[in-house]
């Protein structure tokens, strides 16, 4: 058995990064702008500053909250879970086929987030696809893992 979070600490030192990164230009900008001189500018570039602190400090937790995924792979199939309650189970022989994939650029170059897909039919026979954010280092352990021949397939 093997359980694999959905790429939440990606996603939040993704949102730690760029709010530090506004941040940064913000206070660049105060202070070679010299904006500290009149403060009327200054006042407006602060409460954007603490706009910026609060915003990510929402969405930190938003992530937490809601991407809060995880996949639970075993010999008989995988299971989804969604703040601990399950949404999806999938037994080995409902799955068609699974990988990752990178998403393109113009220039045909990987780039941005590993994508686990997996197609597979539901109870109805109804052919499905699940597609979540996945990390390279998720998809190595999840190939040397074994649990099942449908998961050689795999690249990273």
């Amino acid at each position: 058995m093997m359980t694999i979070y959905n790429a939440r600490t990606q996603q939040k030192w993704l949102t730690i990064l760029s709010c530090a990164g506004m941040e940064f230009l913000l206070i660049l900008g105060f202070f070679l702008g010299e904006i500290y001189n009149n403060r009327k500018d200054s006042l407006i570039l602060l409460t954007l500053m603490l706009g910026v602190f609060l915003l990510s400090v929402v969405i930190y937790f938003l992530l937490i909250k809601f991407a809060n995924s995880v996949l639970i792979f075993n010999e008989t199939g995988f299971v989804r879970k969604i703040n601990q309650k399950i949404v999806l189970e999938v037994k080995w022989d409902d799955v068609i086929c699974i990988g990752t994939y990178h998403i393109y650029d113009f220039f045909h170059i990987d780039c941005g987030p590993l994508f686990l897909g997996i197609d597979y039919y539901d109870e109805n026979h109804d052919q499905k696809t699940l597609n979540v954010s996945f990390s390279s280092k998720d998809a190595k352990r999840l190939k040397m893992s074994q649990i099942h021949k449908k998961l050689d397939t795999l690249s990273y």
